[in-house]
């Protein structure tokens, strides 16, 4: 994010050619997740202009069918920095053949009752609960999910990850680089 290439550059104005490794996907950062976004991947580019490019085009977690649908998804994203981008399945996972599909709902109770739905014909069909996941986009999602299921009868195991900036670590190491 912003605040991290601002540490960067700060630690690295003392050399030339500083020694450097970064990692970044602007797919990812599409969700603006901790303040993420193709903006920074291009300064750090401007930044280093001598910075070499590995694209990492295997995934050893997902079926190929995954991994199409999630394309399909940032696509279109006008602010990637790599157009071509491709992702090839290549783990144990890559003849996951599941079913993935859209579906279109008009409100949150919309939402909340399609996974009801949606979970009971798991649980019906003999899907173990621990092989059942949600994903969300904001944390206050997974909280409102979790109180929600277990009133129509389903188990719930809800991981929340905090905001990095409420971290006292973080705030210890921002107040010492200040």
């Amino acid at each position: 994010n912003t605040a991290q290439n601002q540490i960067l550059w700060s630690l690295t104005d003392f050399w030339d050619d500083p020694n450097l490794f970064a990692v970044g996907d602007d797919d990812q950062s599409v969700y603006r997740f901790q303040g993420a976004s193709a903006a920074n991947i291009r300064d750090f580019e401007k930044r280093f202009p001598q910075h070499t490019k590995v694209f990492l085009e295997k995934n050893y977690r997902s079926g190929q069918n995954i991994l199409d649908g999630a394309f399909v998804a940032v696509a279109k994203n006008l602010d990637r920095i790599n157009h071509e981008k491709s992702l090839i399945s290549a783990g144990q996972n890559r003849e996951f053949s599941g079913e993935i599909f859209k579906a279109d709902l008009g409100s949150r109770y919309g939402e909340l009752t399609f996974l009801v739905q949606k979970i009971r014909e798991e649980l019906q069909a003999g899907t173990p609960p621990s092989e059942i996941a949600i994903l969300v986009r904001r944390n206050q999602e997974i909280e409102e999910i979790a109180r929600e299921l277990p009133k129509f009868g389903i188990p719930v195991a809800a991981q929340v990850f905090e905001n990095i900036f409420d971290d006292e670590n973080v705030n210890f190491l921002i107040k010492m680089l200040e």
